[in-house]
């Protein structure tokens, strides 16, 4: 029957030898990973233990089904086939421990047989997707891998790729001798190493005396490879999992709000290292350097100073240089005998530069104020790493804590604080764009079927009251009873929040609910992203809680429900539909808007080359509106040239923001095709019939 020959051609007394070696490697790897986790625990608490069979499942889905990795074709390739050719070892040297040790005979007959056939298997794929990974590291060289700190070629993903190919070759090295000495009449199940060793000749008279300190060679190789996990970016195989398992399991982008905000005696924001939670410690433990964040980042692709890569793993070599934090059990062993500090928290001394600065070791506040809160970095990240709101933690550091803002920044704010708007404009304009049609007042009403919440844009920059004014004639061609609140209405403060001033979004967020409980109403409707996702997502923190249904939905619903008849365009042929971040990404609408324009008479639809999930910023989240651009290239810049080499005669948009930021590189600039711009709400008003 066929069978496997436990310690082949090996004196018994290698046994305990091994033995003795796992035990260290245990031990060892286990103070690394305390190491580790003493780090992670300086962090602030935050609850992430919630929903805990949604967490297996998403472990299960992104860890073991590698599901976002799978999104990208040769990357997905790569990782694949070492990722399940290292699960295939595991369970492969597991069965091999248990037969040796419990004395089960496991590995005999065509199980056996099966087994044999698999790990052949296993291992040419696992060399195959090692050859694919250095190919691509060394000789391809994306700038995506660019190292941290520009290390061109980061030594240490040589170590991990070179080790494990020389463990799989020692391991095949065996098998070949193996099959050689033995010559089993089933050696073809064995098919790859049975074809190797068949390269060979004739099988020799007696085992080869090489084949102990080979086995020797193969063994120490795989205990370095395990002890030197804590220590190595080969750490991820345990960091990654948890990351997925621990992460955000609320509505995406939803900060978290600062209880008591006045009275609260912790930090406000993160100044330093043990001021992040310690989800964001362990974040710069999980991230694999894939870079994939770093490729989507549309501050990164218009040369502005953030790599969200980079940030994570700035974070991650300060908080290395920690001495970390004890647990409670351990600080009265710790008192009583001194010297185990040391041991157990080593002798780090954290470091004297602050985190947010111009020193070679800190975050530049440029880096910080870049971001535009898009969110494309935390959906692409595999592992559910969380850059964005690290920077927003340490923007609420800058905002509360320092009050260091950008000028221009500060200067919205302080109209915001004023006038309840961002413009500066008199609160008792903020109606004014429907000063001509009538629009009935909630003050005057008291109860309507739908509150049409304008926003700030809305109400006051001159290119979007046009979008209010035809969400107006949409209303009335469908026979919806609405109404708006007028001077009552405030800023909903969401730009405040995601540029650090906590404060100010709470007090308008307050503000803001207390005016509308005083009314009765079926919905919100809202054309601004910005403002359905805070009143969806962020009021009920502060218990407002409302439907909210973004005009894109609602005009879906009107055109599905057969209340709005609608012409042909003239001049319009081919359309594309720009996807706002707080829409789509915050939100994951991306079929509303394109139904909508898909109603339309003669207009075909055609897509960007980044879209729906994969869409690309405006360049306007975030605060950025209100700030001035750094030198060079603009986000918005890079998307009307992605618009315009696509060709459309119309670029559709759902979102205020994404309409000013596009508007200024259509009419700011000489365009070789030019396109029309408009809110969807704008061309559904346009073609109805009156």
């Amino acid at each position: 029957m066929p069978a496997r020959e436990d310690l082949w051609n090996l004196p018994e007394w290698f046994y305990p030898i091994h033995w003795t070696l796992v035990i260290l490697c245990g031990l060892l790897v286990a103070y690394g990973l305390w190491r580790r986790i003493r780090l992670w625990r300086m962090g602030r608490p935050i609850h992430r233990t919630d929903r805990m069979g949604w967490r297996l499942g998403g472990l299960a889905l992104y860890a073991l089904g590698q599901w976002r990795v799978f999104s990208q074709g040769y990357p997905g390739l790569m990782h694949g086939l070492i990722f399940y050719s290292f699960v295939i070892f595991y369970i492969a040297t597991s069965l091999i421990g248990i037969q040796m040790d419990a004395g089960l005979p496991i590995l005999r007959g065509t199980f056996y047989l099966i087994f044999e056939m698999v790990v052949n298997a296993a291992t040419l794929l696992f060399l195959v997707g090692l050859g694919l990974a250095a190919w691509r590291r060394y000789l391809r060289r994306p700038d995506r891998l660019n190292g941290h700190r520009h290390d061109a070629l980061p030594p240490r993903w040589g170590y991990i790729l070179g080790t494990l190919a020389f463990i799989a070759l020692t391991g095949l090295a065996l098998e070949v001798m193996r099959l050689r000495s033995q010559a089993p009449p089933w050696a073809q199940w064995s098919w790859l190493g049975n074809a190797i060793a068949g390269l060979f000749g004739p099988p020799p008279t007696q085992p080869p005396p090489v084949y102990p300190y080979l086995w020797w060679v193969h063994q120490l190789s795989v205990f370095v490879l395990i002890v030197s996990l804590p220590y190595t970016r080969f750490i991820h195989i345990v960091t990654s999992p948890l990351s997925i398992l621990f992460r955000q399991s609320g509505p995406p982008g939803a900060l978290p709000k600062i209880e008591d905000i006045e009275e609260t005696e912790e930090p406000l924001g993160a100044g330093s290292v043990e001021q992040f939670t310690w989800k964001r410690l362990l974040d710069g433990d999980a991230c694999t350097e894939c870079g994939r964040c770093q490729a989507v980042c549309p501050a990164y692709a218009a040369g502005q100073p953030l790599s969200p890569k980079h940030l994570v793993l700035d974070v991650r070599d300060r908080m290395s240089r920690y001495p970390g934090a004890l647990w409670k059990w351990q600080e009265p062993i710790v008192a009583r005998l001194p010297f185990l500090r040391r041991l157990a928290l080593g002798n780090d001394v954290p470091p004297v530069t602050p985190l947010i600065g111009e020193g070679e070791d800190s975050i530049g506040e440029a880096t910080l104020w870049a971001c535009t809160t898009c969110r494309a970095c935390e959906q692409e990240c595999p592992v559910f790493v969380e850059p964005m709101a690290a920077i927003l933690e340490m923007r609420r550091y800058l905002a509360l804590e320092e009050g260091r803002l950008p000028d221009t920044l500060a200067q919205a704010l302080r109209n915001t604080e004023r006038q309840g708007n961002p413009w500066g404009q008199p609160r008792h304009r903020r109606a004014a764009w429907a000063a001509d049609l009538d629009v009935p007042l909630m003050a005057d009403v008291g109860q309507t079927e739908v509150l049409f919440w304008v926003g700030c844009a809305g109400s006051y920059d001159p290119r979007n009251q046009r979008v209010s004014r035809a969400m107006v004639r949409i209303f009335r061609a469908a026979g919806v009873e609405f109404a708006v609140l007028g001077e009552e209405e405030s800023c909903n403060a969401e730009w405040a929040r995601r540029a650090g001033e906590e404060y100010l979004f709470q007090l308008r967020a307050e503000e803001n609910i207390k005016t509308l409980r005083r009314y009765r109403f079926a919905r919100i409707v809202t054309a601004c992203p910005h403002c359905f996702n805070t009143l969806r997502h962020e009021y009920p923190q502060f218990g407002g809680r409302w439907e909210i249904v973004h005009h894109s939905q609602f005009i879906a619903e009107l055109l599905a429900a057969g209340r709005l008849a609608l012409n042909a365009h003239r001049g319009w042929e081919l359309a594309t539909f720009h996807d706002s971040c707080y829409l789509g990404r915050y939100n994951g609408i991306y079929d509303a808007p394109r139904r909508v324009l898909a109603a339309l008479p003669g207009l075909q639809l055609a897509e960007l080359p980044r879209s729906r999930e994969q869409g690309f910023c405006c360049g306007g989240g975030g605060g950025a509106l209100w700030m001035e651009h750094p030198p060079g290239r603009r986000i918005n810049d890079l998307r009307a040239d992605e618009i315009q080499t696509l060709g459309p005669s119309l670029a559709a948009v759902a979102c205020p923001f994404c309409l000013i930021m596009l508007e200024e590189c259509v009419t700011g600039r000489e365009m070789g095709t030019p396109f029309a711009l408009r809110d969807i709400a704008e061309v559904v008003a346009d073609a109805l019939p009156f």
